[in-house]
């Protein structure tokens, strides 16, 4: 079993070490057949019969079907309950702890070609200027107008690797990259380097292909900046990372005045679930701010008082190795602190805005696991007003005043 799950099945993929395991299976039975066959002369004729059967089923298991029909497996039906427009699949990898990673091609409504990178079918990334680029750009600098410190910064999920080159572009002097599966960084290198420069192979950037959360817990480095852009929350284990013991392991690793930044979908997901992730970032931080960019949430935490500043914005746009990815905002990063929601007073009057619940009750922990069995609900809420509701939702008790 060792073997197959990782040797055999990065090897040859997953239809054909399905093949091979069934082929030792039935050469197995035949073997065993055979002894059974041995110990009783009056049944010898039974040899012809158990090898032409091995034969034939072996026969059978080797021929078809040649392979998967991949852009079939990668249109996410299983994920979205609907297959998604994500285009043909034009390459593929499987693995234990990626399961199958897929890069599709498709066209964009005004005829743009563009790729997407999917794991079983769920987005993970997509190289398209007009659409995810500007959400994956924006996420990534979003933190970076609550501080100027380009030391050392932590990036938990590699995607298409926007993330990772943007810091680096920006101007970080050590950018750090966990990543669960080597599949994802292989097929982003490999498809998305337009976009992405072959960020894991820069000379100030290092590869982890581990948790992110062991790596915090085992790496003592401290950190400016901790980028947490990772799967869906309800995907399996990935609520691990929006409990208060992680965001306790975050105080550890980040500066006295560093910054965590943490994308949260707004759509698929209850206001309940909602303030129960800004609940349990708030019960490590004092200070959190929520932002809404290209449709995506993004909050920013930290124990210092660090508000977004417009001179941080400048320094962005005056970084030399920017112009390319700042071509999506016009050349300037400053009109990014318009999609601020809320901030640390709204944040607060939000989560005391249920009579009788006190703050503490919207908190999630390792040992009741709260996100990770009721996020998985939300993916029956597929209403296109979904979005719209959860903002107006967070807003309901304010929004936040940039005062530029």
């Amino acid at each position: 079993m060792f073997l197959a799950a990782f040797l055999i099945l990065p090897a040859i993929g997953s239809l054909w070490s399905i093949k091979v395991l069934s082929l030792v299976s039935l050469v197995l039975a035949a073997l065993v057949g055979l002894a059974w066959c041995r110990a009783r002369p009056s049944a010898s004729y039974r040899k012809g019969v158990v090898a032409f059967a091995v034969l034939i089923f072996g026969a059978a298991t080797i021929s078809t079907p040649v392979q998967w029909d991949y852009s079939a497996l990668s249109t996410g039906s299983n994920v979205y309950f609907r297959a998604q427009p994500w285009g043909r699949a034009i390459d593929q990898l499987e693995s234990v702890d990626g399961g199958l990673t897929t890069v599709t091609e498709g066209t964009t409504a005004d005829g743009q070609v563009h790729r997407t990178l999917l794991t079983n079918g769920k987005f993970q990334g997509s190289d398209s200027w007009g659409g995810e680029m500007v959400a994956q750009i924006g996420i990534a600098l979003t933190p970076l107008l609550h501080t100027d410190q380009r030391e050392q910064a932590l990036v938990i999920g590699y995607g298409s690797g926007v993330t990772a080159r943007t810091l680096l572009d920006v101007g970080f002097q050590q950018v750090d990259i966990a990543e669960l599966s080597q599949d994802i960084v292989t097929m982003a290198d490999r498809h998305f380097s337009s976009v992405n420069s072959k960020a894991s192979r820069h000379p100030n950037a290092k590869l982890y292909v581990t948790d992110g959360r062991n790596l915090l817990l085992l790496n003592p480095q401290k950190y400016d900046l901790i980028s947490i852009e990772i799967s869906s929350i309800w995907f399996a284990g990935a609520a691990s990372l929006y409990n208060v013991e992680f965001y306790d392991l975050v105080n550890k690793r980040l500066k006295e005045a560093g910054v965590l930044q943490q994308w949260i979908q707004l759509h698929h997901i209850s206001q309940e679930d909602l303030l129960t992730v800004i609940g349990s970032v708030r019960a490590r931080f004092p200070y959190v701010w929520f932002y809404v960019v290209g449709g995506q949430g993004v909050i920013v935490a930290s124990q210092a008082n660090v508000p977004p500043e417009k001179k941080n914005a400048f320094l962005i746009d005056g970084a030399a190795g920017m112009k390319q990815l700042l071509s999506v905002y016009g050349g300037s990063i400053t009109g990014l602190g318009k999609d601020l929601l809320i901030g640390p007073k709204e944040i607060d009057a939000l989560l005391n805005s249920v009579p009788g619940v006190p703050m503490s009750y919207w908190i999630s922990k390792d040992s009741t696991a709260k996100l990770e069995y009721s996020t998985p609900r939300g993916n029956v809420l597929d209403d296109p007003n979904v979005v719209p509701n959860n903002i107006k939702f967070l807003t309901s008790k304010g929004k936040a005043q940039l005062g530029w």
